[in-house]
């Protein structure tokens, strides 16, 4: 457990490219996909380290590196029963402007099968430039798949209403339950499920629910695939990796229930 007025001393400790969207593509890549991971760094000491280590994931990137930004850095403290602090500082990520995202995924799209939007509330800077590229990206026939991640306290309503206008543009949506619930101001996954049926009903969206597996609304049901059960050391990394089996299972023209059973296994 984590006591407040207790020092605590850990026996271990390791420093690892993260954040949502590289471990999506970490994963990607270790089921045999070749993804491009987009994003900014600065030209400081941990910019440098970060990008060694990328490369010694040898994982494909296209880093914008701006010298008036300072790399951003998580320190994630876990306790027992899978709680955990998270401490993020510096502000590379919110200095990406719009217009160099464009220049960087526009150049990309043509010769990809898909575009991941990963850690929207991270860089509200570039929630217009998202429903930009989902527009483009429908256009070059270019699959869309959007988990934005955490509903945190600090998420205004019009950014909610943001979401909703981008989730037309996006072929698959996937969140977990939490989540979903609070964007489709829901108190049930069903009624959660027919408010985006009503939003973007050419749209797929997968919920994720944890041991319980994922869920899809099929037929005015909803639909839960179950998972294997195991004992979880901890969670983080889980729903990434789901992001990724799932993406794997869908261009490998799986089914939508092959692909999430594929996904919860990954993810397990």
């Amino acid at each position: 457990m984590l006591h407040a007025a207790y020092e605590i001393l850990s026996s271990d400790y390791q420093a690892e490219p993260g954040g949502s969207a590289y471990i999506f593509t970490k994963v990607l890549k270790s089921l045999g996909l070749r993804p491009i991971f987009i994003g900014q760094v600065g030209n400081d000491v941990l910019g440098k380290i970060l990008i060694q280590k990328i490369n010694n994931d040898r994982v494909n990137v296209e880093l914008n590196i701006n010298p008036k930004a300072q790399t951003n850095m998580s320190a994630n403290v876990s306790g027992d029963k899978n709680n955990s602090i998270s401490l993020t500082a510096d502000n590379a990520n919110q200095l990406f402007k719009p217009k160099e995202l464009l220049v960087q995924i526009q150049k990309q799209l043509p010769k990809s099968k898909a575009l991941y939007i990963g850690g929207y509330f991270k860089m509200p800077q570039l929630s217009k430039t998202y429903w930009q590229l989902a527009k483009h990206a429908k256009k070059e026939r270019c699959l869309v798949i959007l988990d934005h991640g955490t509903v945190h306290h600090q998420v205004k309503s019009t950014q909610l209403k943001q979401v909703l206008k981008l989730l037309p543009f996006v072929n698959y949506y996937l969140s977990n339950q939490e989540e979903f619930l609070r964007v489709m101001k829901a108190e049930s996954l069903l009624t959660a499920f027919k408010k985006f049926q009503k939003i973007a009903k050419f749209s797929t969206v997968v919920v994720k629910r944890g041991q319980k597996g994922a869920s899809i609304f099929k037929a005015d049901k909803v639909v839960t695939i179950p998972t294997i059960q195991v004992r979880a050391l901890h969670t983080v990394g889980a729903g990434d990796s789901f992001n990724a089996g799932f993406l794997h299972g869908v261009l490998k023209n799986y089914s939508i229930l092959k692909s999430i059973r594929f996904a919860n296994t990954y993810a397990a």
